[in-house]
């Protein structure tokens, strides 16, 4: 985890020594990035800035909010860029007072906002509220913790030493999967934090404490399971989908009467229903079917068992064999087997199975998330399919020996989610 994650550091270490930058510094540092003079996947802000601007002419005043570093962060992120900043931080003049209640850049919509939160998951706006009303996405532990400064440790209470923990979340998503967007990946941690204020965002923890393990994976989590159940017609289940981007599907249990649950699922699927071809509903059978459902991850880990629905039903005769066979084949997950050979040289494989017919989109790009070509593009029927890559680029180009990844992409036609898929390969010269 980790690689191909970039930082960019600028100086905004004040002048004459002042203890504080100015907006031009900052404005400097967020220029160079736009002009392409330096790349960051992530940028960490916690700045005070001062109202003065030190220039060769002297002193001047300026206004704040700085329409010219919203400007820039707005590019930037237009560009690909996340942007996590401190909350609380604002414009300060020289004698260290607030000329505005304005607390920015973590108010910007562009930007994640970060509070703080105590060892006992308590908010700091508890005891200073004004500071972090109206510029809070999310929170992290940043009051009484132990932080290293000139070489030893000290207590620490600050939003300055939360952000970088959910910039750190941001680069380890991001790692996971290069294509994410900015706002992809801060939808992802909000929707993952632990919720500990009121339901929803509030304004003392925003959307909640930030959690790596849910943002992954909630093994806590349980989908909450529903039932259609009409009589002569086939059992349908549905649940609440889990947000994570470690999610392979989700199995189905079943059992029937006081039998037990079996030794596996009777399906896995991509999707959050399912329909049980092999029973009919009738209400005045002696027969109880139970269902229950878990999420399972790409990593191994399996969510908490949904709660269980059951329903009185009758073996379903109405279908041969064949027809059970293709709709097993319709509803298998979507799946990838990989690339082979690989490594490779210079022609391999791509092979993976769809649950049906799709739009199929499948593109190569470099460790350094440059698109090489894309490979294909068009409709495709469900079952297994393959694609194959000459190691070329989009101009006819032979390219490189090094690790390249490929991007699967499908919509369906029906009400079936989408279907993504990243692998790696290594072409070996």
């Amino acid at each position: 985890m980790g690689f191909n994650v970039m930082l960019s550091f600028f100086d905004l270490d004040p002048v004459a020594g002042r203890t504080l930058p100015d907006a031009e510094q900052v404005n400097s540092g967020l220029r160079s990035l736009v002009l392409g003079q330096g790349k960051a996947d992530i940028v960490n802000c916690s700045w005070f800035i001062t109202t003065e601007v030190w220039t060769s002419d002297g002193i001047k005043d300026i206004s704040y909010p700085d329409p010219d570093i919203h400007q820039q962060i707005k590019t930037l992120r237009e560009g690909g860029t996340i942007f996590v900043a401190a909350s609380g931080n604002r414009v300060v003049d020289p004698q260290y007072n607030f000329p505005s209640d304005e607390i920015f850049p973590a108010a910007w919509p562009e930007v994640i906002g970060v509070g703080a939160t105590d060892s006992s998951d308590l908010a700091a706006t508890k005891n200073r509220p004004e500071w972090y009303y109206g510029s809070m996405d999310v929170v992290a532990p940043g009051i009484n913790i132990k932080v290293i400064e000139n070489g030893s440790y000290k207590q620490a209470y600050a939003t300055s030493y939360t952000a970088p923990m959910v910039a750190g979340l941001a680069a380890l998503i991001k790692s996971y999967d290069l294509f994410l967007t900015p706002y992809e990946v801060e939808q992802i941690i909000k929707n993952s934090a632990v919720d500990l204020g009121d339901p929803g965002f509030d304004e003392h923890y925003g959307y909640g404490r930030i959690s790596a393990g849910h943002a992954f994976f909630n093994t806590d989590y349980a989908p909450v399971l529903s039932i259609v159940a009409q009589s002569g017609q086939n059992p349908v289940l549905n649940w609440t989908a889990l947000n994570s981007i470690a999610l392979d599907g989700y199995e189905v249990y079943k059992k029937v009467n006081t039998g037990g649950w079996g030794e596996g699922p009777v399906a896995t699927v991509s999707g959050t229903t399912w329909t049980d071809y092999t029973a009919i509903v009738q209400p005045n059978s002696w027969t109880r079917t139970y269902y229950k459902v878990r999420a399972k991850s790409e990593i191994g880990d399996s969510s908490q068992y949904s709660n269980q629905v059951q329903c009185r039903t009758r073996p379903d005769f109405s279908r041969d064999s064949t027809e059970m066979a293709d709709r097993k084949i319709e509803e298998s997950n979507f799946s990838v087997a990989g690339n082979y050979p690989n490594p490779f040289n210079p022609v391999t494989n791509i092979n993976y199975t769809l649950p049906e017919q799709g739009s199929v989109s499948i593109s190569i790009y470099s460790i350094t998330g440059a698109k090489i070509v894309d490979l294909y593009k068009g409709n495709q029927n469900g079952g297994q399919n393959s694609v194959t890559w000459n190691g070329r680029d989009r101009f006819g180009n032979s390219v490189a020996s090094g690790t390249y990844f490929y991007r699967i992409s499908v919509t369906y036609g029906t009400s079936k989610p989408s279907s993504n898929y990243i692998g790696k390969m290594f072409l070996k010269k």
